[in-house]
């Protein structure tokens, strides 16, 4: 389980609608926004009823996910919100890690770009 420190808040959900970032493959859809008040980076994984029926299985993705996460950097200011799909539920944890950490490097790459083309 992460930190309480790097959870959302629930004034983010609202605002997450809004403005951000989504970048998906077929194991995740993360929906991402930057905060520059932010001192370190936040994440929430949100399963869906769709995705998982029981709350025992849903819960249980949510832990696989936070356990992953706490293994990737991500860059400070960031506040993420990851939609598992269906698929994750039969991946391997190899591959479920692997597309993770693929997803948060096209979020830094997308980042730095665009933090670079507005100096």
């Amino acid at each position: 389980m992460l930190p309480r420190k790097r959870r959302v808040e629930k004034a983010y959900f609202k605002a997450q609608t809004r403005e951000g970032i989504t970048v998906s493959d077929p194991f995740f859809s993360i929906k991402t926004q930057f905060d520059q008040t932010l001192t370190g980076s936040k994440i929430a994984v949100i399963v869906s009823k769709k995705v998982a029926k029981t709350a025992v299985l849903r819960n249980s993705v949510r832990r696989r996910i936070y356990g992953i996460i706490e293994h990737i950097p991500i860059q400070k200011g960031f506040v993420c919100f990851v939609y598992p799909k269906k698929e994750v539920i039969e991946a391997s944890q190899k591959n479920v890690q692997m597309s993770m950490k693929d997803l948060f490097s096209k979020i830094s790459a997308f980042a730095f770009n665009h933090s670079k083309s507005k100096v």
